[in-house]
């Protein structure tokens, strides 16, 4: 999983770790493969996620399937701040 920091932005640290080898979730990898198709603007909410400025998070989810095989699920997270 990549990541990419931006100062005065908190770390959502249900999916990620700075253990090398960890996972996600196993409950929120279900979550994810149950996503058949490409999704938009996604409540971060609706996942499980919680947290106090988490209503200024979206996201879009979108598998990955090469070969009729499905291979992970990559996760674009938005932040909507006040500049």
């Amino acid at each position: 999983m990549g990541v990419a920091k931006y100062q005065g932005v908190e770390k959502i640290k249900k999916l990620i770790t700075n253990i090398v080898g960890r996972h996600v979730d196993v409950l929120l990898n279900d979550r994810f493969l149950n996503i058949l198709s490409t999704k938009e603007n996604i409540n971060l909410q609706t996942l499980g996620f919680e947290g106090e400025n988490i209503e200024q998070y979206t996201a879009i989810i979108s598998q990955i399937k090469i070969a009729g095989e499905r291979l992970g699920t990559v996760i674009y997270m938005l932040v909507w701040t006040s500049v």
